[in-house]
């Protein structure tokens, strides 16, 4: 995806993460790795990040071990710092609980001074 210039919204996988030998890329990278190691496991990075050849937005997985917990967290963490939340599913795995953990979390985000609700490509753009 990097190759083709796409921008990715996803889970962060540092360790994993194809750095291109630029100055900015290593100043993101070190940011990054600063945010991971100071805040609570699971957290995710809440703003967009721009690499040189792309963007990338961390995202909650609404998944099957999903707990409202972690997304209030998160989601705090990043209406703290006038961040993103970013919270991504595939339609088709959303089951009854997960459906109820979208309904609250997106209820409690309502209720917050200056939430907007948007599109990745909105969100991304910052």
């Amino acid at each position: 995806m990097i190759r083709n210039r796409l921008d990715i919204a996803g889970s962060p996988q540092i360790t994993k993460h194809p750095l291109r030998f630029r100055v900015k890329n290593i100043k993101t990278f070190k940011e990054l790795v600063r945010f991971r190691y100071s805040n609570k496991a699971g957290l995710r990075y809440p703003f967009p990040v721009d690499f040189v050849d792309h963007r990338e937005l961390y995202c909650y997985g609404l998944i099957s071990k999903t707990t409202l917990i972690e997304l209030k967290e998160g989601l705090s963490l990043s209406h703290k710092k006038n961040g993103v939340f970013c919270l991504a599913t595939h339609a088709n795995a959303v089951d009854k609980r997960m459906l109820s953990v979208l309904e609250d979390i997106t209820g409690l985000a309502k209720n917050l001074d200056g939430v907007e609700f948007s599109t990745v490509d909105e969100a991304l753009k910052g």
